[in-house]
């Protein structure tokens, strides 16, 4: 039994900020707890950080806002040639084109901008969880086209979200989603602690490089590595 896994994180908030990020890091992992998925990685670059020069505390785990910039560029770098010898997600049959066990999907918007032009058709509360279901749907948009992905090479999906906050996004994806181009019965949505959760922890440092490239102009390679780890674009 395999899972296609998708952790998902954010960077900044979904309401006032001018450039707000969601990332989603995909595997596919004989593992049935995503807590035991891509630890292995995770500890290595946890490892890098602590010996890099930029590094004033030691992390607990991966957080982009607490990386020096420099740093989160030799780390996405090292993600690149480290994923391969992760023994807890597949290494000779992912469900994309590209010959990669980890994947990247990335959204970045203008939250601010987006909620107050929703606001006047939804109201306040119902225009920022529309930013936010907005954000989900894209990044899952890949499950719903074939020509992203092989839907027979893998048996499960789990879609792995940080917080509560995503709870009512999360459910209102799953309501439409439609059954004719993905069997509901095999996507499941759960939300887990990012401290405990690895691809949580890189869908986290995903979405801040992102972010931090677009709006301060630096994280340039490790922005550049996650373009070419972009299965979807």
């Amino acid at each position: 039994m395999t899972t296609l896994y998708i952790c998902i994180d954010e960077s900044r908030n979904h309401t006032r900020d001018r450039c707000y990020s969601v990332a989603g890091c995909w595997c596919v992992s004989s593992r049935t707890d995503p807590t035991n998925v891509l630890t292995p990685t995770k500890d290595r670059l946890l490892q890098l950080i602590e010996t890099h020069p930029h590094t004033a505390a030691q992390p607990s785990e991966l957080k982009g806002a607490a990386i020096h910039p420099d740093t989160l560029n030799d780390v996405i770098s090292f993600l690149k040639e480290s994923m391969y010898d992760d023994g807890t997600i597949e290494q000779s049959r992912q469900p994309w084109s590209m010959h990669v066990p980890l994947g990247f999907t990335i959204h970045a918007l203008n939250a601010r901008l987006a909620t107050d032009s929703i606001e006047g058709l939804v109201g306040p509360l119902d225009a920022a969880e529309t930013v936010q279901t907005i954000a989900l749907s894209t990044v899952l948009s890949p499950l719903f086209d074939s020509t992203h992905l092989d839907l027979g090479s893998y048996d499960e999906i789990s879609v792995v979200l940080d917080a509560e906050t995503w709870t009512n996004p999360a459910q209102r994806v799953r309501e439409n989603i439609d059954e004719q181009a993905l069997d509901i019965e095999r996507i499941t949505f759960e939300t887990r602690d990012s401290k405990s959760t690895p691809g949580i922890q890189l869908a986290d440092i995903a979405a801040y490089s992102w972010r931090r490239n677009h709006t301060r102009g630096d994280c340039e390679t490790a922005a550049g590595l996650l373009h070419d780890l972009r299965f979807a674009r």
